[in-house]
């Protein structure tokens, strides 16, 4: 999956929670740079993250699970 499908998947979780997504990049690891309101819980869009990229990364890659220890695609908080 290239980065450019990411980062369209994380700037619709952020726009969910009324925060910005400012920057995505990888190399070997993904950063991502977001801005938020007070009010938004940083723990709930994390999860939000990472859980709806992955779902949609196993959705639009299936064979994706078998590749990751446990099948879990990102770092557990």
């Amino acid at each position: 999956m290239a980065i450019r499908e990411l980062t369209v998947i994380f700037a619709m979780v952020c726009r969910d929670f009324e925060a910005e997504l400012v920057e995505c990049s990888s190399e070997d690891d993904v950063h991502l740079l977001v801005t938020c309101p007070p009010k938004v819980s940083l723990s709930k869009l994390i999860n939000s993250l990472t859980g709806v990229s992955s779902r949609k990364l196993r959705d639009m890659r299936p064979g994706i699970t078998g590749r990751y220890h446990q099948g879990v695609l990102w770092t557990p908080l």
